[in-house]
């Protein structure tokens, strides 16, 4: 978001997740991740691939 200069409230009101969601995601993915659908309107109002917000992990560490 900061390379984007977008602050967390505008991302919540251009994506349509409500702060209070979009917030309980960020602290606790292991129990709250986002969605497909909510990291696609993420990446869009950052004009960024989806990929770029996705971390994989390496199988063969």
């Amino acid at each position: 978001m900061a390379s984007q200069k977008l602050n967390r409230q505008t991302v919540c009101d251009l994506t349509g997740i409500p702060s209070t969601t979009f917030d309980r995601r960020l602290a606790h993915p292991e129990n709250s991740p986002f969605n497909t659908n909510e990291l696609d309107r993420i990446a869009r109002a950052l004009g960024v691939p989806i990929t770029e917000l996705v971390a994989v992990e390496d199988p063969t560490k």
